[in-house]
């Protein structure tokens, strides 16, 4: 009983590990994103360099509709999601 039961195990243990490897390599490139703040008035944009790297910008809408910066840096990883405050801090 046990005989057959081993090949079968390990069978499905090698198609488990090759379809988790094969998942992995099918990530799509990082790409720009703006998060806004539930007002509206503040954002951050998010600009990724690299999978690891990538800058950030926070800045504040004007009542003309155009950005102006209030802070800009290098970020040490690309974050998926970002809270922007209402008042921008």
């Amino acid at each position: 009983m046990f005989r057959g039961f081993r090949p079968l195990v390990m069978l499905a243990s090698f198609f488990a590990i090759a379809s988790a490897t094969a998942r992995a390599a099918d990530w799509a490139s990082p790409r720009p994103v703006v998060f806004a703040s539930q007002s509206g008035h503040h954002g951050f944009k998010v600009l990724p360099k690299s999978f690891e790297a990538a800058s950030g910008v926070l800045f504040s809408v004007d009542a003309e509709g155009k950005d102006q910066v209030v802070w800009k840096s290098s970020l040490v990883n690309v974050p998926h999601q970002v809270f922007v405050s209402n008042d921008g801090n």
